[in-house]
């Protein structure tokens, strides 16, 4: 059985936005009940704090959500589909996504843009998509800019 959630995180960047369209066709193809799109605005540790973003930083982040579920409406075409958007805070962008993907006690299927730190800090680091993949424990589709 396909998971009737389906979780879209995004950036703004070309590559979430081929993952918002992405996500909209297979909501369409999956029979999905509801689409959340998410963006995750990170905080910062300092001095045994954390640095919280700019009310600036999150008045951009309800307007990256909002552009994708306006653009998901868009495809789809009608209301037979929930969205919501959420902008969610964290340290980390991946435990962000994983922990919203199973917020609701059931698995979604979580559809991605491909867009890394690339070079040296994507060594270090990891992408994003790249932790997402490991820590969860639901489909997730990575779409290629």
């Amino acid at each position: 059985m396909l998971p009737s959630r389906i979780l879209v995180p995004t950036d703004g960047s070309a590559s979430a936005q081929e993952a918002v369209a992405f996500a909209a066709e297979e909501a369409v193809a999956e029979h999905a009940t509801d689409i959340v799109v998410v963006t995750v605005l990170r905080e910062y540790p300092s001095r045994g704090t954390f640095i919280t973003p700019l009310a600036a930083q999150a008045e951009a982040g309800e307007e990256i959500v909002k552009e994708a579920a306006a653009h998901i409406r868009k495809i789809i075409g009608d209301e037979s589909i929930a969205i919501e958007t959420k902008v969610i805070t964290s340290v980390s962008e991946a435990g962000a996504i994983i922990a919203e993907a199973h917020a609701t006690g059931t698995c979604s299927h979580i559809i991605m843009g491909n867009r890394g730190h690339g070079g040296i800090a994507n060594l270090l680091l990891g992408s994003t998509s790249h932790q997402v993949i490991q820590g969860a424990h639901c489909p997730v589709t990575i779409v290629p800019s």
